[in-house]
């Protein structure tokens, strides 16, 4: 601050002062927490055991003390608003002309809206000035800056902006009485409402000082980088090093844009200084790096978990989210929460009701009174109470408490003990929770779906950093590292374009205004000079720096920064990819190849039939985590019938028409209309089953048209059967056959064997689906080999093997015969193959296939992948990056 005259210089001359018992005020949280430790650390060099707590706060808090005092002497009888009740107040103040004016949402305005009055407010600008410029968005802020006044004048409310005016006019009325020794430390840009405070306790007789670190800066360099992942690596490999040699020493890399890149910055120095931490956080022991810059609140999963529990309560319920809630380790419902979850995906249902979802479970799961399915039912029985008071609820206090109940009723944050991250992430929701209540004094009535917005939105707004031990090195922003000191500083992003800092004038204030009182942001030349005080401030505070910059960002050249024209500045240049090499290798890591697995034992029955002679040529491991290991994707509920269950439904009405018809014979004697009539009453058979198991689905809307889908397409596939040139029978309908190959055994279903006049047979596999073709039959990778395989043990003589394609597309056949006149579009083999030769060659590589499942193979087919559901199991993107 320039207007106060007495400095205080270097720490030690601070930590004196502060002995004497002298007020240290800081401008963040941040800088309070480094002064504290820095002078717990002088009191032990000075072999003190105990010692007075420093009086040393953010000046926020030393104005809410000075407040609470006021009142507590019955001076003070305003109440000062919260930092989220000030929001939804300038939220519901903008909100009817949010979307006529603006078509924006309301909280997006309030912003730029509530920021623009603070400046207002903070450097002592009248209305009527801003009244001087005639533009729609100076007098939006008038007339919302004056209704937000109102509401706070009648209601006796004190705005965050405003209790520094409110604590300098009562030092000035010698309401409270201050420290007489008071030290300001951090306030690089202060507005006048810090001046009049410092005006106001000069007049009271306090002793006033600036505290700045004493110049220590040492040495410098300069390294000119390839781009930001460069610089960023190269920084991390740079703090390993000083942390190797000596980790008592403070270390700093300030990056600028470390609020746009904060996960890649954590993901890079986790990497090099923890590389033994291959999973995200939170670990147990000491970090060796702090990130100044928090997440959002709501990015937790602890956090999401219970806002995602509050969803159960609003209907319809996604079935996205009964899926998070069962699966979530915070929300502990003492039940096979994986089990359910795959049940209830099975089912197919994209939305649920409580109600519904508690008669389904009844109705599926076993009912047994101790046990873990009981529970999750009175779980939901309560939730459905809940429910009921959900509509009856209508204030921020009364939700709150719903809020509460809900998350206890589900078991949050769940039966384990938390560790130290999760506990502080609990603790901030529980905190910010009794905030959200308090929204009453200006909200005081809400919908359910308002109150969880609200909640989430709150959760989204507040950054949340962990507590955590000093670690030796911090990661910061721009100006969270500002005003300290350190033996070691990167100050990286040094481009021209990130420093000096580019302007960002209000939209709500006039420029010309703003550049009349010299607001922050307002102009380019404000934002230099302060990015040029900062710079020198930087490199006076750091015994050795380096200075860094990345000379492109994709396909554009960047420059340096011209604060970095300093003279006879030595250039280092240095790849980061050796060193980064270096980092991963302190650790052994043990290399297993999972390639192969344990043989099965001769003549084993193997589960999933030919499908695992299908997987095993097209990718082993597929086969492999399918059928050995068990591995599926979870079913994806859809809108309207599954696929599979469209499938059974024309597998079924076919089975039960040829059952009735037998022959080609009674199919072409039957006229349309009693065909007609043949295919609905096997149609209704069938839908009565899937209206009965999807009750909520098969309505008479819905139901109605997928009968008349299925009629159509059952008599567009008849008319198939129809043009078939020679007579048949039909012999075999959905028979379970057991085969054996490569001295393994295969149970299979063979959907339909016909028999012609001669005797021959011709063997049928249904398929509704639309990629189902014959072509790999005469090609290396055998993907369909289920009637390939059941033809080498078919006694009788074969006439043809063929899909029977069944669906809106295309009705047809794809397959193999030994004449034309079998079937329709289905021609004999190419080159007048003979059927012992097809064969003898589907024997060798059905053979091939089996003994190469039997004997373990599991290897990835990487070209293989399109259509695969396995790439998070088989990590075959790990493995090009090894290979490449």
């Amino acid at each position: 601050m320039e207007f106060i005259e007495q400095t205080t210089r270097g720490l030690q001359e601070l930590f004196e002062q502060l002995g004497s018992g002298a007020t240290v005020l800081t401008v963040n949280n941040r800088l309070a927490k480094r002064l504290n430790s820095d002078f717990n650390q002088y009191m032990e060099s000075q072999g003190r055991q105990v010692w007075k707590t420093p009086d040393v706060l953010p000046l926020s808090a030393w104005l809410h003390i000075q407040i609470e005092n006021l009142g507590d002497a019955g001076l003070h009888q305003t109440r000062f608003l919260s930092t989220h009740q000030e929001f939804r107040l300038w939220t519901d103040i903008i909100k009817p002309d949010a979307w006529q004016i603006y078509m924006m949402q309301p909280s997006a305005i309030a912003r730029p809206v509530q920021q623009a009055w603070q400046l207002v407010k903070q450097w002592q600008i009248h209305w009527g000035k801003i009244a001087e410029f005639d533009s729609p968005e100076t007098w939006a802020l008038i007339r919302w800056g004056k209704q937000f006044e109102a509401l706070c004048r009648k209601n006796a409310w004190l705005s965050q902006t405003l209790i520094i005016e409110h604590v300098t006019q009562a030092i000035s009325k010698q309401q409270c009485k201050p420290n007489d020794h008071i030290i300001f430390a951090g306030f690089e840009d202060p507005h006048l409402l810090h001046k009049n405070l410092v005006q106001s306790l000069t007049e009271q007789q306090c002793h006033l000082s600036y505290f700045r670190h004493e110049s220590i800066n040492h040495k410098q360099s300069l390294r000119v980088c390839n781009d930001f992942e460069d610089e960023l690596q190269q920084a991390a490999n740079w703090t390993r090093q000083l942390v190797l040699k000596d980790a008592t020493k403070k270390i700093a890399v300030v990056i600028p844009s470390l609020n746009e890149h904060r996960s890649k910055v954590e993901q890079c120095f986790r990497k090099t200084l923890h590389p033994e931490r291959i999973t995200p956080p939170p670990y147990s022991g000491a970090q060796l790096y702090n990130l100044s810059l928090g997440i959002p609140l709501a990015q937790y999963p602890l956090v999401q978990n219970a806002l995602t529990c509050l969803a159960l309560l609003a209907e319809p319920i996604p079935l996205q989210t009964l899926s998070t809630v069962l699966l979530a380790p915070s929300l502990s419902a003492g039940l096979p929460q994986s089990n359910i979850d795959l049940l209830l995906r099975k089912h197919g249902r994209k939305q649920w009701t409580l109600k519904a979802l508690i008669h389904f479970l009844k109705q599926t799961l076993p009912q047994d009174t101790s046990g873990s399915s009981n529970s999750l039912q009175q779980k939901l029985d309560r939730l459905h109470q809940l429910k009921q008071q959900a509509k009856s609820s209508n204030t921020p206090d009364e939700y709150g408490q719903l809020f509460l109940e809900t998350w206890k009723t589900m078991g949050w944050p769940g039966s384990r003990s938390l560790d130290s991250h999760e506990y502080q992430q609990s603790e901030r929701l529980l905190k910010l929770l009794a905030e959200f209540r308090q929204l009453h004094l200006v909200k005081h009535q809400l919908s359910f779906s308002e109150a969880c917005s609200i909640l989430g939105q709150m959760c989204n707004e507040t950054i949340f950093q962990e507590q955590s031990d000093d670690a030796p090195v911090l990661v910061s922003g721009l100006l969270e590292a500002a005003e300290q000191q350190f033996d070691y500083l990167w100050l990286s992003g040094l481009d021209d374009e990130t420093l000096p800092v580019r302007s960002a004038p209000n939209p709500f204030i006039p420029v010309a205004l703003q550049k009349q009182f010299n607001l922050p942001h307002c102009t380019a030349e404000r934002e230099y000079a302060f990015s040029e005080k900062l710079f020198r401030d930087f490199i006076q505070h750091a015994r050795h720096i380096v200075f860094s910059y990345p000379s492109r960002d994709a396909d554009r050249e960047l420059r340096a920064s011209p604060f970095l024209d300093i003279p006879d500045l030595p250039v280092i240049h240095e790849r980061s990819s050796d060193e980064a090499s270096q980092a991963q290798a302190i650790i052994q890591l043990e290399y297993y190849s999972d390639a192969q697995m344990p043989p099965l034992a001769r003549h084993q029955l193997v589960k999933g039939g030919t499908a695992v002679l299908s997987h095993q040529a097209v990718c082993p491991f597929q086969a492999a985590a399918s059928f050995r290991l068990h591995a599926s994707e979870p079913d994806q509920a859809v809108d309207g019938a599954s696929p599979l269950d469209k499938g059974s439904q024309v597998h079924q009405v076919l089975e039960l028409i040829w059952q009735q018809l037998k022959t080609s014979h009674n199919l072409l004697k039957l006229d349309d209309t009693v065909l007609r009539t043949t295919v609905q009453n096997a149609i209704d058979k069938v839908m009565s089953y899937y209206q009965h198991k999807r009750p909520d689905l098969y309505q008479d809307n819905f139901l109605s048209l997928e009968k008349q889908r299925l009629l159509k397409l059952i008599l567009n596939w008849l008319e198939i059967d129809k043009q078939r040139l020679q007579a048949f029978t039909v012999v075999e309908i959905e028979e379970d056959k057991t085969l054996e190959i490569g001295d393994l055994v295969f149970k299979t279903r063979i959907d339909r064997i016909d028999e012609l006049a001669n005797g021959q047979r011709i063997l049928l596999d249904y398929k509704t689906g639309q990629s189902a073709t014959s072509n790999s039959w005469l090609n290396e990778q055998m993907t369909e080999p289920q009637l390939p395989l059941y033809s080498l043990t078919e006694p009788t003589e074969l006439a043809a093997l063929a899909l029977a394609k069944v669906n809106e597309r295309q009705c047809g056949f794809s397959g193999l015969a030994t004449s034309d006149d079998i079937l329709p579009g289905v021609k004999p083999p190419p080159d007048e193959t003979d059927w012992s030769t097809l064969k003898q060659l589907w024997n060798e590589r059905l053979t091939q296939l089996a003994e190469s499942y039997r004997n373990g193979d599991a290897y990835i087919e990487p070209d293989n992948c399109k259509y695969c559901s396995y790439a998070s199991l088989c990590r075959k993107d790990s493995l090009r990056e090894t290979t490449t």
